[in-house]
């Protein structure tokens, strides 16, 4: 059964855009900074899994001279550990 024309069915693309919205979570910091990147790691352990994997993805918008330290201190912040769900960075 179709719906009226501007409403939402679940499982419609726009339904799944809204859900994926919802779980978008925009940090500021200082990627030179692993005390930054600590308070990165401390904010997803609070905002959870839900008891199951957590993978992340981290996609940073930055210019070349960063990719650098960005990549070290999202390593020495643990934030690149895979323990529990895969981990990305998109540059």
């Amino acid at each position: 059964m179709a719906g009226r024309p501007g409403t939402l069915r679940a499982g419609s693309p726009a339904v799944r855009v809204a859900v994926l919205a919802k779980s978008l979570v925009y940090v500021g910091g200082d990627l030179g900074k692993t005390e930054d990147m600590v308070h990165l790691k401390e904010l997803l352990r609070e905002l959870g899994s839900g008891g199951g994997q957590a993978n992340r993805l981290f996609f940073l918008s930055i210019t070349s001279h960063l990719y650098e330290p960005a990549i070290k201190n999202l390593g020495a912040s643990g934030l690149s550990r895979d323990d529990n769900g895969w981990r990305r960075v998109v540059i």
